[in-house]
């Protein structure tokens, strides 16, 4: 396990029990996945919590085999953990089912003291507990930070987004996601978000199997496309949060760049090889194949 250096990245997100296709449940979640990916490129911090209905021992031998600073994940043992469910179609093709069983507390962190990241990713997760994050943050300036939001949060906690966009240099959204941000906050371009959040350098817009496009401040764009995973589809679930999570590291890797000079299809295109990866695992197999990968065991290829 790391020490107390400074991390490059900072992985804020959410740690929650997953089933798939009845598979026994496992905690994991966006943050874990988020953190598992940028943890091969770059000295990664998780923060999370979790409830005390479920043992975490299998979560923090995974932290510790990935080499992520677990030093922040916490226990609330009187709470119950948030739960996740999904069934596909026997071609992987449809959701068949997808159930959710919130737990009885918000994310908040017990630990108040302040901290310092180069990158700080505020992965898929409550707006509740980005904040909190972010409140504690040192030097802001000097970090940069990219946020991964959801359509529920946009819809249900719009003003808790709407406080912490102008805190970001990069955001990453869906095609749903998308719209809904400008139906929310009644955007009709790409221009009027970046008017609206003077931070705001670059939008990334996800397209799964299609690919996807980011948007620079300047009005670049950059598209690019899918990967193909060797393993064949078992699971989408977390594919954002690692190409997230690997993007992120890679910015961190090289943060005397600009970000113009950091991001280029070459870029995009590994970290659409990390999401394709872990669609071929389910749960924390993700992590592992995906450390497997980084030692040259099994990597995707980009479509041509």
């Amino acid at each position: 396990m790391r020490g107390p250096l400074t991390p490059k990245v900072t992985v804020a997100g959410a740690i929650n029990l997953e089933s798939v296709d009845g598979s026994p449940a496992e905690l994991v979640g966006g943050g874990v996945y988020a953190a598992c990916a940028s943890a091969g490129i770059a000295k990664t911090k998780l923060i999370g919590s979790f409830g005390g209905d479920v043992s975490g021992s299998a979560l923090f031998e995974l932290m510790s085999q990935m080499d992520i600073d677990a030093s922040e994940i916490f226990t609330f043992k009187s709470h119950r953990t948030f739960k996740w469910s999904i069934h596909y179609s026997s071609d992987r093709q449809e959701v068949l089912s997808e159930t959710r069983e919130y737990g009885d507390y918000e994310s908040m962190i017990p630990d108040p003291a302040p901290f310092s990241t180069s990158v700080l990713l505020l992965a898929s997760g409550h707006p509740f507990h980005h904040q909190a994050v972010l409140d504690r943050l040192m030097k802001e300036e000097e970090t940069f930070i990219m946020l991964d939001t959801k359509a529920v949060h946009l819809l249900k906690r719009s003003a808790d987004v709407q406080r912490i966009l102008p805190h970001c240099h990069v955001v990453f959204l869906n095609e749903e996601e998308l719209v809904t941000l400008m139906d929310v906050f009644h955007f009709q371009s790409a221009d009027q978000i970046f008017g609206s959040f003077v931070k705001l350098q670059m939008i990334i817009i996800k397209q799964g199997d299609r690919g996807g496009t980011a948007i620079l401040r300047q009005g670049k764009r950059l598209n690019y496309k899918a990967a193909i995973p060797y393993a064949g589809v078992k699971d989408y679930t977390g594919a954002g949060d690692f190409f997230a999570g690997t993007l992120a590291a890679m910015i961190a890797n090289r943060a005397r760049s600009s970000l113009s000079d950091i991001i280029s299809v070459d870029t995009l295109k590994q970290s659409a090889e990390a999401a394709a990866r872990s669609i071929g695992y389910v749960g924390a197999a993700k992590c592992v194949q995906l450390l497997n990968s980084k030692k040259g065991v099994c990597y995707e290829k980009i479509e041509n």
